[in-house]
């Protein structure tokens, strides 16, 4: 429902006449919906974020562990993932190089893994965002954070939300 575009009018109306049954007991209107949502695995502390003084700013981190679970075990991801190397190749027999799993390093790095284990290669990504022209053109510079487990064309498509804010 978050991400089907519907207002909130419209969900709360759903939730009040679309269910014959009582299987919504969380949660009753759109608004208490994205409540849950904003106390699922946020806030500060160990599952969360951090804080650390950094120049005249403050440096906002999560546990990258946390992020890693939770990108290898988002449902939706599940028909987009790679858990070992691959070697593919064309029509006329010649090896094809087209994600990090049908690399040679992918296959030398699995090697090093105990048995049962797999590798997950983690992506970084960074850019200046302006944040605002009222305060004196704010600039934050988020960290982003993937993993090459997901297929780079489900990746790249920022509506599948395969990029998790790790900095600040």
């Amino acid at each position: 429902m978050l991400r089907s575009g519907l207002t909130k009018g419209s969900i709360d109306e759903y939730l009040q006449h679309g269910l014959d049954d009582d299987r919504c007991t969380s949660f009753q209107t759109a608004d208490e919906l994205w409540s849950l949502f904003e106390r699922v695995e946020h806030g500060f502390g160990p599952r969360g974020w951090s804080a650390f003084p950094c120049g005249s700013g403050t440096l906002y981190t999560r546990n990258i562990l946390h992020c890693i679970r939770l990108l290898l075990s988002h449902l939706p991801f599940a028909d987009h993932m790679v858990f070992g190397p691959e070697r593919l190749f064309d029509s006329t027999g010649r090896r094809v190089y087209n994600e990090i799993h049908t690399a040679d390093w992918w296959w030398d790095t699995q090697d090093l893994v105990p048995r049962g284990g797999t590798v997950v290669p983690l992506l970084f990504a960074s850019d200046e965002t302006h944040l605002t022209n009222f305060s004196g053109d704010k600039a934050a510079w988020p960290v982003y954070m993937s993993i090459s487990n997901i297929s780079k064309d489900f990746r790249r498509q920022g509506s599948k939300r395969a990029w998790v804010l790790v900095a600040l």
